[in-house]
This record gives structure tokens, C-alpha cells and sequence, in this order.
């Protein structure tokens, strides 16, 4: 008997450190790309301010730094489905009896 509940008991633990190990890398990854996103955001923004403080004619700039700005809003949006992730892990852990 006391065989069987250490069994489970280790059973048990792998499972939690799978569970830790799966959502440590859902974070990582989510914020790998909040990250990029915060960048591309950052560098449509300045493209964006520089060709309106620049009063340029040319609205290449205005245009591209917008869009930069919108993809990387987008993206950064996108990187909480990797929170998502590491919420949908189900773990129904019974409680856990070791007899000594």
C-alpha cells in the first residue's frame, strides 16, 4: 500500500512540474512577442512624429509609421494568447495521502 501511494505521489509531482514547465514557457513566449510588438509599436511612432513634425510633403513616412504602429498594436494584442495557453491547463489533482 505505502508503494502505491509514493507511486502516485511521484505521478503526482511530474505532472505538476510538466504543468510549471508548460506555462513557463507560455509566458516566455507571450512576452517574446509583447516585446517585439512594444518595438515595432515604438518604431512607428517615431517614423509617424518625425514626418509630422517635419511638415514634409511626403507622406511615405506618415503612412508607413501608421501602419507600423497598427501591426505592432496588433501583435502585441496577439501575445496574450500565449497567456491564454498556460491557463488552459487542467490539473485535477486528488488530495494526496502518503502512509508512513
Amino acid at each position: 500500500m505505502k508503494g502505491q501511494a509514493i507511486d502516485s505521489t511521484q505521478i503526482k509531482i511530474e505532472q505538476l512540474r510538466t504543468a510549471t514547465i508548460f506555462m513557463r514557457e507560455s509566458f516566455a513566449k507571450s512576452h517574446r512577442e509583447f516585446k517585439a510588438g512594444f518595438l515595432i509599436t515604438l518604431a512607428g511612432t517615431t517614423a509617424t512624429t518625425i514626418s509630422i513634425a517635419s511638415n514634409s510633403e511626403n507622406k511615405g513616412l506618415l503612412i508607413g509609421g501608421s501602419a507600423l504602429g497598427l501591426i505592432g498594436m496588433l501583435i502585441m494584442v496577439d501575445s496574450h494568447k500565449f497567456i491564454g495557453e498556460a491557463g488552459s491547463w487542467r490539473f485535477t489533482a486528488t488530495s494526496i495521502q502518503v502512509d508512513f
